[in-house]
């Protein structure tokens, strides 16, 4: 009776333990996919504001709020380790634990040793972050893809799918168990168009159009766009914020000549066509 009792402690215990231990396991891959289960943890927060593209005149179709909405789903904070080589390396996703608006608080694996750290914002994501440990960060970004046959849709305020964006901190930091707040400025993968007769183009009033005399815009066709792009611009084309040319798939195919995409306006203007 006492070893019968003993086994039935010992499988209690072991049963606990299994459970326990997997229940731990899943949590902190839940928490910080993209990690060894195996790894110490230690904590920090940090908080994030995104610093989204603003226009004061809006598309005619969709708001400037619109232009700028980043919707939670689709939204990653990725986090790459700097390694001694200074190359860095797909370390994991952090959660988000809090978000005001355009406001986020994060939930970070604290540094060890001095190790810093970079983070990447991808937002709008239609695809979820390929998640694997070592990759380096210009193969991590390369694999973020969106895709887009025919118009992007932004038929009105109340149908319209949010722009893809990405964004990063300037200088990889070391993380503490609070860090100071970081601001990331985020990119539009896809870009604003507007097409107009005789601009004017000065600082004081950054845009405006003067039109043409006895000349109408009715319609604008655009040909041979392409089905698919980069969310993260190619370093060798990113500097200081700005972006001088796209970012393409090698196996992007572009639309029939037959296909072109086609805007046109309600009443003919003499402006322009956002």
């Amino acid at each position: 009776m006492k070893i019968n009792l003993y086994i039935e402690r010992l499988l209690c215990f072991l049963l606990l333990s299994a459970v326990s231990g997997n229940f731990f396991s899943c949590t902190h891959d839940e928490l910080f996919p993209g990690t060894d289960p195996d790894k110490t943890v230690t904590e920090g927060y940090m908080k994030i504001y995104l610093k989204v593209p603003v226009n004061a005149i809006p598309l005619r179709a969709i708001s400037g709020a619109n232009e700028s909405a980043i919707g939670n789903d689709g939204l990653y904070v990725m986090v790459f380790k700097v390694e001694a080589d200074n190359s860095e390396v797909f370390d994991y996703i952090a959660p988000i634990t809090e978000r005001t608006g355009n406001n986020l608080t994060v939930k970070l694996v604290r540094s060890q040793d001095a190790v810093k750290y970079r983070i990447v914002i991808v937002a709008n994501s239609a695809v979820p972050m390929p998640v694997s440990e070592g990759k380096t960060k210009e193969d991590v970004l390369k694999e973020i893809i969106f895709e887009n046959h025919g118009k992007w849709n932004a038929a009105s305020s109340d149908d319209f799918t949010p722009f893809p964006m990405w964004g990063e901190i300037d200088e990889p930091i070391e993380v503490k168990e609070n860090t100071p707040e970081q601001t990331i400025r985020l990119l539009r993968a896809i870009a604003r168009v507007d097409i107009g007769l005789n601009f004017e183009d000065t600082p004081e009033t950054f845009e405006s159009v003067l039109g043409l005399a006895n000349f109408k815009l009715k319609s604008v066709r655009v040909y041979r766009t392409l089905d698919k792009g980069h969310m993260a611009p190619d370093k060798a084309v990113y500097s200081n914020g700005s972006v001088t040319a796209p970012t393409i798939p090698a196996d992007a195919t572009p639309n029939a000549d037959t296909a072109p995409l086609v805007y046109e306006l309600t009443t003919a203007a003499d402006s322009y066509i956002r």
